[in-house]
């Protein structure tokens, strides 16, 4: 499970805002955000990076592009050989052309991968797409609005979808700083309050009459929670991007904090970059 909401072109000052939550296995192994480039010639991009498969969840560079992927719940067992989801936000971060582009298209929809979506954008001007591939190939081109995600569709209204989709749009409107916009989304992200079961009964396919402790663990915007096998899974880190229109330009402040098992933060990485700007 993991969680994300954005907004584009919902404030003259801040164009574009994102925060979102990565949950995933403690025992994966994981590098947190940093620059880092594939080779010598490629552009560098700020991401984490999952060093069992590969690739990333989200990313950002410094043209103004950002990617993000998240799972799409499923009855179904994912194929263990399948090509990593990950692979697909450097291949956006790094397409330098239309024809790029349209290659990196071919490939989502062509490639067997385990179900998907997959947010492209554009922060400089809050325009991008989403593509999922379950339960069928499915694309929309998104412009100004606050959006939702989670393991379903886009806009598919989760209770923890439907709240920090809300607590953006509030943040939005109170915050007078990008530094009280970003602490503002990090209490949302941190918030472990359950949903009510009528609301999971209402927007999760459950096989049970009604929903069982592990359904509302996961209907947290942060999770906690041990499996059947004894791994831990949860919320591993919580990262806010924030685009503010200055005098001199596009400014983006990204801040990433990492939780240990217990739940407190381990690591804090903050950026700040200019659209455009070398690096």
């Amino acid at each position: 499970m993991c969680l994300v909401a954005f907004a584009a072109a919902q404030s003259d000052r801040f164009s574009f805002v994102l925060a979102s939550n990565r949950d995933e296995f403690f025992d994966r192994p994981t590098l947190p955000m940093a620059w880092w480039s594939p080779s010598a010639n490629r552009p560098q991009i700020l991401s984490g990076r999952d060093t069992r498969a590969g690739g990333t969840w989200l990313g950002l560079n410094r043209r103004g592009r950002l990617g993000l992927v998240t799972n799409v719940r499923s009855e179904a067992e994912p194929a263990a050989d399948a090509p990593s989801r990950g692979e697909l936000v450097p291949a956006w971060l790094h397409a330098a052309d239309h024809q790029a582009e349209a290659a990196l298209a071919v490939e989502l929809t062509t490639v067997a991968r385990n179900g998907f979506n997959f947010v492209a954008a554009d922060i400089g001007t809050g325009r991008g797409w989403w593509h999922s591939n379950q339960p069928q190939q499915q694309r929309l081109d998104w412009q100004a609005g606050v959006w939702g995600l989670s393991n379903a569709q886009l806009q598919t209204p989760w209770p923890k979808v439907v709240a920090l989709r809300a607590r953006l749009a509030a943040a939005l409107a109170e915050a007078d700083s990008a530094r009280s916009l970003i602490e503002r989304l990090f209490v949302g992200l941190t918030d472990r309050t359950a949903a009510a079961d009528v609301a999971l009964r209402a927007t999760m396919p459950l096989t049970d009459e009604t929903p069982n402790d592990r359904e509302r663990q996961l209907s947290a915007a942060f999770i906690r929670l041990v499996d059947d096998q004894g791994r831990l899974y949860g919320t591993r880190c919580s990262t806010v991007v924030v685009v503010e229109s200055t005098p001199e330009g596009s400014q983006v402040s990204v801040v990433e904090r990492s939780y240990d098992p217990d739940g407190n933060v381990s690591n804090e990485v903050n950026e700040q970059f200019s659209i455009g700007e070398t690096q």
